[in-house]
């Protein structure tokens, strides 16, 4: 269980807040399963975990609650990122400075792919865009029927 982690690096530097609890950077893989991340914050993206350029993530059976950036509340896709979520629980995360209140992915640096195998989204929350999700250029997300968004 990752619990109440927060990235204090200043925002200003260039270089600081992303992923409260984890930062998983450039051409890495990442794999999570059974995992419990709440309370986690960062400054600028990312509150649960910021993946950066040409990632590929497979998290399962795991829980992001109560995580809190402004853009991307549980999770920010910093561009050609493959992420697979199944059964992924995602509850009352928040964008506070616009996008995507449960995921955020931006598209800057190559689109990013997503697919979606049951799990729930429930009262995640944005300031301007996407309350569950934000894509946005060249980005691409698959949801099966067994996947809930509710709030």
């Amino acid at each position: 269980m990752f619990q109440s982690c927060t990235d204090h690096w200043p925002v200003s530097s260039g270089i600081g807040g992303r992923g409260g609890a984890a930062f998983i950077g450039k051409r890495s893989s990442l794999v999570v399963e059974d995992s419990i991340i709440i309370d986690s914050y960062a400054g600028h993206a990312g509150g649960g975990m910021y993946s950066d350029e040409g990632v590929s993530a497979n998290i399962s059976a795991s829980v992001f609650r109560d995580c809190v950036a402004q853009d991307g509340g549980a999770l920010h896709l910093n561009g050609a990122v493959v992420l697979n979520l199944s059964h992924v629980t995602m509850e009352r995360n928040a964008a506070t400075g616009s996008r995507g209140g449960a995921l955020n992915a931006a598209g800057v640096l190559g689109g990013n792919t997503i697919a979606i195998h049951g799990g729930m989204f429930i009262n995640n929350s944005a300031v301007a865009f996407g309350g569950m999700a934000c894509l946005w250029p060249a980005s691409a997300m698959v949801m099966d029927g067994d996947a809930e968004v509710v709030g």
